[in-house]
């Protein structure tokens, strides 16, 4: 009984920790396209298509909506967390190219390079996007195997005390 409190507890404080992790990159990453939308189309053009800022406040919101966490749901929170991690170093390159590219002598007509970052941030959002659906059908999965379980044992219960219970299924 003592390990699986321990567990229950680890998993909880997991979570928590987690949680608060996720949400301090998440403000990190507002900064960061704060900054630096509005000063190149192709950098403002692919943010938009990516919709950074809004996925990442989804992740933060559902993260802080489990109630339930098992083990399966700590690794899957991790993942998310790296890849929100991945991202804001992405949009700290970004933003650290377009400050360097400002304090240029002539920076309105030179051309700024950042191929190669903006094409990583497209990578990690997608794999943000991967991590974040497989996170939604674990929770649902997990919520529906419960619910399960327990309508099972209200059935064995009272078809053991000989009593009779329909479900009826909530909108």
């Amino acid at each position: 009984m003592a390990a699986i409190t321990t567990n229950v507890l680890s998993a909880l404080i997991g979570r928590q920790i987690l949680g608060q992790a996720v949400s301090d990159a998440s403000y990190s990453i507002y900064d960061s396209v704060g900054s630096i939308f509005n000063y190149n189309n192709n950098i403002d053009n692919t943010l938009r298509q990516l919709d950074i800022k809004e996925k990442v406040k989804s992740v933060d919101s559902l993260i802080s909506q489990i109630g339930n966490c098992n083990n399966v749901i700590v690794e899957l929170l991790t993942g998310l967390h790296e890849a929100i991690i991945l991202i804001r170093e992405d949009l700290k390159q970004l933003e650290f190219k377009v400050n360097e590219h400002k304090a240029k002598y002539f920076s309105t007509w030179r051309y700024l390079n950042c191929k190669n970052q903006l094409d990583s941030l497209i990578l990690n959002s997608a794999i943000l996007d991967k991590r974040f659906d497989y996170i939604i059908k674990a929770v649902l999965l997990i919520g529906y195997s419960e619910t399960a379980y327990i309508k099972s044992n209200i059935n064995y219960e009272n078809k053991r005390l000989g009593k009779e219970v329909k479900f009826i299924k909530q909108d």
